[in-house]
């Protein structure tokens, strides 16, 4: 059995986020069992944009700084990353850093903030085959890996916690690979899945103080559910995330699939009691989403994308071509300055909503 640890948080003032983040750590036994005195911790945060903590699309920046400033005292050097969407360069990851606070939590905490857009191929034997990933270099070069994510219901896998916290570890526009390869569901969901088995996080909190609901992971609404997990397993980590925002984990595709390779079995919560705050899952299709958890597997995989909808570019767009530069299928053209989508290229892999700057892509 899987111990998701939980602490109540209610807001983000520091003095709240930091005895939370500290309690969870400490009662999961962290420092004693990571062994961090001289270790190097990379602490892979959410950034999936430039936006600012408030919006609830990235982790925030006091939970991030209260986790480094833990791993610091107990003799740890750590760094702070991600790969947002988008070009994977110094100047992109500063104006990042900075739109989501990552720039003063490192001076808050003394961690460091990578500017390193290398990237390296780390490969692992998983079920008699080799998977290769081209991950960013914080990963090959750390000793331990520690999922920071936020709670958010998605467009795609259902939730995002800290599982798929662990995509931004694939380095920049790769990711967009991703999508393309494995355009269906469940094939994306077993590979981010091996991505996870790949990549191994020591431990992994998830920042639930403000989660997002509705059409995540960018274009939701934020929503107050007041507490913070944390557990040596990140799919037990997301179960307990989900069931503490009134979501039916046997929905989340990347768990099930957990599941059937036996990483995820039963678990337990330990700590706080934190009550049930109902989140509306995204795409307003909640009906969908409990039909592609229950049908069986082989009539799912049929028929699970022609349930989920289209993106549609709205009258919102300003032309950026944000969305344009990151579909993986180029079904998104510029025409006469705004976004326009070919739905026979459209593989439903929703970056163009995730990244879109001003919420200009709707669910039809």
């Amino acid at each position: 059995m899987d111990t998701v640890y939980a602490a109540k948080c209610d807001g983000y003032e520091y003095e709240k986020v930091e005895k939370a983040v500290y309690k969870i750590f400490d009662g999961a036994g962290v420092a004693e069992k990571l062994s961090l005195k001289g270790k190097k911790v990379l602490l892979k945060v959410n950034l999936l944009l430039a936006r600012k903590p408030e919006a609830a699309a990235t982790t925030h920046p006091f939970v991030a700084a209260s986790a480094a400033k833990y791993l610091i005292s107990h003799g740890a050097a750590v760094t702070i990353a991600d790969s947002p969407g988008g070009p994977y360069t110094p100047g992109a990851l500063k104006r990042v850093y900075d739109a989501c606070g990552m720039t003063a939590a490192a001076e808050m905490s003394g961690a460091s903030l990578n500017f390193d857009v290398s990237q390296h191929s780390v490969k692992a034997e998983l079920d008699g085959k080799t998977r290769a990933f081209e991950l960013i270099a914080p990963v090959s070069e750390c000793d331990v890996v520690i999922s920071c994510a936020k709670a958010k219901t998605h467009s795609l896998t259902y939730f995002t916690g800290a599982a798929k916290n662990l995509f931004g570890t694939v380095a920049g526009l790769s990711k967009a690979a991703y999508h393309a390869n494995y355009p269906q569901t469940a094939d994306f969901a077993a590979a981010i899945v091996d991505l996870v088995r790949t990549v191994k996080p020591a431990f992994s909190i998830i920042d639930g103080v403000y989660g997002m609901e509705g059409n995540g992971p960018s274009g939701g609404t934020p929503k107050k559910a007041g507490f913070i997990l944390g557990s040596e397993n990140p799919f037990a980590a997301d179960e307990e995330a989900m069931k503490l925002c009134g979501l039916d984990p046997d929905l989340a595709p990347i768990g099930r699939r957990a599941r059937e390779l036996g990483l995820l079995t039963d678990t337990s919560l330990a700590g706080d009691e934190i009550p049930v705050t109902r989140f509306q899952p995204a795409l307003k299709g909640k009906r969908m989403w409990r039909a592609l958890g229950v049908i069986p597997k082989k009539v799912s995989d049929r028929i699970g994308e022609r349930l989920r909808p289209y993106p549609e570019i709205s009258d919102r767009c300003v032309g950026c071509a944000t969305c344009v530069n990151a579909c993986p299928g180029k079904a998104l053209t510029l025409t006469e300055g705004k976004a326009v989508l070919n739905k026979k290229k459209c593989i439903k892999c929703y970056c163009c909503h995730e990244l879109c700057p001003v919420k200009a892509v709707d669910m039809r």
